[in-house]
């Protein structure tokens, strides 16, 4: 079975991960699900007895849009965000922010504190105070500081989503801090209601119902897309395979190539052998120049071909609106820090007084820098594929 055919036989079973139409009647149940874990989770006496009410203020909506975006739009977990697919996507964020508020949105006694931790939260209150900080501050920023677990549950989340390159490490990272604060919240009074509970769930079930990590077929997405005007069926099936190997071994040769052209135009009747390297060197350029599904690389034994990132890229102006908010806010944390008294190293210490800060700078800016630098890069990189002949 071709590629073509594959795409057509799963775009109607709807047995298949994920919600790729509205013609799929998943839709229609990650909906309901979504609404009714809304309904429940809102009826938690902790949003109000009598009526529903947000106390948790904005920072919390923001941390909810941050972490729906990136598993959304940046890590393509819920599927492509078009259609009625992204209407779901924006839809969750509704509940999980109810679930966010509920199990991050406890204020704090800050009588209580003692240790390193309470030293650095006085000094802070002690620092805004003197310099009138709260007067000019966004509301949300005063927000931040409200509670040390929201603080350090916001720079966990950022750091973790931002600063690790495996998907496989972030993902277990937000996890685990979402996790953390929900144990302690069903460990402590008021505990969560079982209509909360009930909402978890049918939210859960929703997320399951909606997920498939596109990444692990774009490629296919992205060859079909590619080759969709490609009308010579020999050539079609020659690109399909050349790119498939490619991917597979991570490189493909010029004998290889030479290979996969003579077996797919073989059966062409009055197919001349010795035209191999002229289509060979003709949809190879085709691939690299045209298509840009492959780039171009040379070593000591010649010429070789190696998967692009185009590949394994879903082409999404979301995928920004993910990233850079969130790039921004950690930068802005960081610089924060580094203008406050917060010090783990007191100042006073020569050299290594100012390790922390110079630490916290770096890890709040650098996701932010290798945005940029990406950004100018992918824009440099236009068009400057070399050639396989």
């Amino acid at each position: 079975m071709n590629l073509t055919q594959k795409k057509i036989k799963e775009s109607t079973n709807y047995a298949t991960p994920g919600v790729d139409t509205i013609w799929s009647p998943k839709w229609l149940a990650v909906a309901f699900l979504y609404l009714a874990s809304t309904a429940l989770m809102a009826h938690d006496p902790w949003f109000g007895d009598r009526h529903f009410e947000w106390t948790q203020g904005v920072i919390l909506l923001v941390l909810t849009f941050v972490i729906i975006s990136t598993l959304c739009f940046e890590w393509n977990l819920m599927g492509r965000s078009t259609g009625i697919n992204l209407i779901l996507q924006l839809s969750l964020m509704v509940p999980f922010a109810l679930f966010l508020g509920r199990i991050i949105g406890r204020p704090y006694n800050y009588t209580s504190m003692d240790g390193m931790l309470g030293d650095i939260i006085f000094k802070v209150k002690y620092f805004v105070n003197d310099l009138g900080i709260f007067n000019w501050l966004p509301e949300p920023i005063q927000e931040l500081f409200s509670s040390p677990s929201l603080t350090i549950f916001t720079l966990c989340i950022f750091l973790g989503l931002s600063l690790s390159r495996k998907k496989t490490v972030r993902i277990g990272f937000l996890i685990t801090a979402l996790i953390l604060p929900l144990l302690i919240e069903i460990a402590s009074p008021p505990h969560l209601s079982f209509q909360f509970f009930i909402g978890l769930l049918l939210m859960l079930a929703g997320i399951s119902i909606q997920f498939i990590d596109v990444n692990e077929s774009i490629s296919d997405l992205n060859i079909l897309s590619n080759l969709k005007h490609v009308n010579d069926e020999a050539e079609r099936r020659a690109s399909i395979r050349i790119i498939k190997r490619t991917i597979k071994d991570g490189l493909i040769n010029e004998q290889i190539v030479l290979e996969i052209i003579r077996r797919c135009y073989s059966d062409q009747h009055g197919f001349d052998l010795n035209t191999v390297p002229f289509i060979a060197r003709t949809i190879s350029q085709r691939l690299v120049y045209e298509h840009g599904l492959l780039d171009v690389n040379l070593s000591s034994n010649g010429y070789y071909l190696t998967p692009s990132q185009n590949l394994f890229t879903y082409e999404s102006s979301l995928t920004g609106v993910a990233l850079l908010p969130r790039n921004i806010i950690l930068c802005s944390i960081a610089i924060l820090w580094w203008i406050s008294p917060i010090d783990l190293i007191p100042d006073g210490i020569p050299i290594i007084g100012s390790v922390d800060d110079v630490i916290i700078l770096f890890l709040g800016s650098s996701p932010l820098i290798k945005q940029i630098k990406l950004d100018k890069k992918n824009t440099y990189l236009q068009g400057q594929r070399g050639s396989f002949t």
